[in-house]
């Protein structure tokens, strides 16, 4: 059975990484930490939290790189677009949860059913020309690929999304 789970958390790009040491992103005593609480996010695992944690990536971004730190909590999320130099560190009982509604990672409107192809989705992680990325703490992100609403016609499988 463990092949079909690897497959499958594969197919999501789903990205556990686990870092021992301290963040690296903005490095020396000029570091940036950007607290997604402080932006806003609730971190209770019912209310939205995306426009809180985009907030916080966004300003990492724009002061040159640093920390988006994710306290303890459940953040429910739909696509996050991350910056260059930017550590997200996710604390020990911190969780990155994304929307378990398809139409959030959709690019066109539409039955997430009749999409043919993979391409048709929005990553629940990512970004462009990226340097200097890292994923850190004991936290977890969970592209919540479980739980499917819907199944697809006989036959035809239902389609995917690359949450990361």
């Amino acid at each position: 059975m463990k092949t079909p789970l690897a497959l499958f958390v594969f197919s999501l790009g789903i990205t556990y990484c686990f870092a021992a040491g301290p963040p690296t992103a903005g490095r020396g005593p000029e570091s940036k930490i950007f607290d997604v609480r402080v932006f806003g996010a609730k971190g209770d695992g019912t209310s939205l939290d995306t426009k809180a944690i985009q907030e916080a990536l966004d300003a990492c971004g724009q002061a040159g790189g640093g920390v988006v730190k994710f306290p303890a909590g459940t953040y429910l999320s739909q696509p996050l677009t991350i910056r260059t130099e930017t550590t997200v560190q996710l604390e020990a009982g911190a969780t990155l949860l994304a929307s378990t509604n398809q139409s959030n990672f959709m690019k066109v409107p539409g039955d997430w059913l009749q999409v043919k192809s993979g391409s048709a989705f929005i990553p629940f992680i990512s970004g462009k020309g990226l340097t200097d990325v890292t994923f850190a703490g004991q936290g977890a992100i969970d592209g919540n690929g479980n739980k499917p609403k819907k199944r697809a016609r006989k036959g035809r499988g239902t389609p995917c999304p690359a949450r990361i």
